[in-house]
């Protein structure tokens, strides 16, 4: 799946958030408004699914770890330190969606 990380993003992104930088706004929005946390070199998803058994329900949740690429991770320091940055994109697997 391709992430793009737009102008958008850029503008509307907040320094050094975890969840509000242009990197997070873009996996947010590829991963269908999930809680998404970004750090320098890792990003994070869960993602939950409600299982309903007759008088019980269950919840299953399941945390993605992605390693976000070198040139991504250049992307958040360079956005956080206030240096000019261009819309980008980067891959992450189909199975780390679910």
């Amino acid at each position: 799946m391709l992430v793009e990380i737009t102008e958008e993003d850029i503008k509307n992104g907040i320094k050094t958030s975890h969840d509000s930088c242009p990197v997070a706004l873009a996996l947010k929005r590829c991963l269908n408004n999930r809680t998404v946390r970004v750090g320098t070199k890792l990003a994070r998803w869960d993602s939950s699914n409600i299982k309903d058994y007759k008088d019980k329900i269950q919840l299953c949740g399941y945390t993605y770890t992605l390693d976000l690429p070198d040139r991504i991770q250049r992307f958040i320091n360079m956005f956080d330190n206030n240096v000019d940055v261009s819309p980008t994109s980067f891959e992450i697997e189909e199975e780390n969606v679910n």
